[in-house]
C-alpha cells in the first residue's frame, strides 16, 4: 500500500506488556520494548503511529474505547480500515476479538453525527470508510499477491523480537505459500473486505 503511495497510520491499542514468560520483565520494562520494536515497524512506510495505552490482555469492550476510534477516523478520514477478525473461530485473545468488532463499530458509526457528537465540536465532521478489511480471517474473499512485499514484511515482523521466536521468518512464508495456492501465485495474503453498511443487518449480502 505505501509503495503505491498509500498513507498508513497504526492505531496501537495496548502496550505489549502481557506476552512474555520471563518471570523478571515487568510491565512497564516490556511495554517499553515494544514501543520501540513497533517503532522500528515504520520501515514499511507507515505516515503516522498512534498510542492508545491500554494494557494488554485487558483492552475494554466499551463505548469509550469506540468513541477514540471514531475520533482518530474523523481526523485520518481512511478508505481502508483494517483490524483482526473478531470472529475467528477459537480465537482467545480478548483484546484480538475487541479490537476487531470495536474498529467495525467505529466503521459503521463514525458517518452518525449523534455518535460521538462531542468530537464535532473541534471541527472534525462524520465520515465513512470505503471498506472494513479484517486479517486473521479464516473467511477470506479477498487475496493479495504479496511476493513483492514479503521480504519487508518479514524484516518488519523480524524486529518484534520480544514478540516472535526465531521460527517465525519459516511461519509467515508457509502461510503466505498456503494462501497463494488459492490464487495461483507465490505468495499472498488473505483479507475479508467487507462495506460498512453491511456489518448491520445485511453482511448476509
Amino acid at each position: 500500500m505505501t509503495a503505491r503511495g498509500a498513507e498508513v497510520v497504526y492505531v496501537t491499542l495496548t502496550d505489549g506488556s502481557a506476552g512474555t514468560r520471563d518471570l523478571e520483565l515487568t510491565l512497564s520494562r516490556l511495554a517499553e520494548i515494544r514501543r520501540r520494536e513497533q517503532e522500528e515497524a515504520r520501515i514499511l512506510g507507515v505516515k503516522e503511529l498512534i498510542w492508545l495505552g491500554y494494557r494488554d490482555a485487558y483492552l475494554p469492550y466499551s463505548p469509550e474505547v469506540r468513541d477514540r476510534l471514531i475520533y482518530i477516523l474523523r481526523k485520518y478520514r481512511p478508505e481502508v480500515v483494517l483490524a483482526p477478525d473478531p470472529l475467528l473461530l477459537y480465537e482467545v485473545h480478548p483484546d484480538h476479538r475487541h479490537a476487531g468488532f470495536l474498529a467495525a463499530e467505529a466503521s459503521f458509526f463514525t458517518p452518525l453525527p449523534n455518535v460521538n457528537r462531542e468530537s464535532l465540536s473541534e471541527g472534525l465532521t462524520p465520515f465513512s470508510p470505503t471498506y472494513v478489511v479484517f486479517y486473521f480471517t479464516a473467511e477470506p474473499n479477498v487475496y493479495i499477491d504479496v511476493a513483492e512485499v514479503l521480504e519487508y514484511k518479514i524484516e518488519a515482523v523480524k524486529g518484534h523480537r520480544s514478540h516472535f521466536g526465531k521460527n517465525i521468518e519459516g511461519i509467515l512464508r508457509r502461510i503466505a505459500e498456503e494462501q497463494g495456492s488459492k490464487i495461483g501465485v507465490k505468495y499472498a495474503e488473505a483479507f475479508k473486505a467487507i462495506k460498512p453498511y453491511c456489518l448491520h443487518c445485511l453482511g448476509f449480502f
